[in-house]
């Protein structure tokens, strides 16, 4: 497998000034807001995982690559061809993963278990954000 340094640099800049940060922000919120352990507060915080942030994660990603590499004029075609792909990709990776997070892990390491687990999802990302962007309709 050969290594892209700028597909590198652009994901790593992605996950460092973006996704990284929007994660620590949404969890902290998501533990205000629904700070119990209960089915209804745990129901809701994947819910909004997988249908909020999930969406917006994919849309800033390719936003963020194809401007990058100069490209913004195909973000909308990108988005339109293939956020919903990569969704129901991230769901069977992320709502296992939302649910042993909002089952099991301490409130305090959730963004850090988050974190983890957005390494490998990162590479799956990268992939999507990478795949040649058609033209908007």
């Amino acid at each position: 497998m050969k290594v892209d340094p700028a597909r590198t640099l652009r994901m790593g800049g992605f996950g460092l000034l973006l996704y990284g940060p929007m994660q620590h922000y949404w969890y902290t919120l998501l533990g205000h807001r629904f700070p119990l352990r209960t089915a209804s507060h745990f129901l809701t915080k994947v819910l909004l995982n997988s249908f909020v942030l999930g969406p917006s994660v994919g849309s800033v990603a390719f936003a963020w690559t194809l401007g990058i590499q100069g490209k913004p004029h195909l973000i909308a075609g990108k988005i339109e061809a293939d956020l919903l792909e990569t969704l129901l990709t991230g769901w069977k990776f992320w709502i296992p993963v939302s649910i042993s997070n909002f089952c099991w892990i301490p409130v305090d390491k959730q963004v850090l278990y988050m974190s983890a687990c957005s390494l490998v999802w990162s590479a799956y990302l990268s992939y999507a954000c990478n795949k040649e962007a058609p033209q908007a309709r």
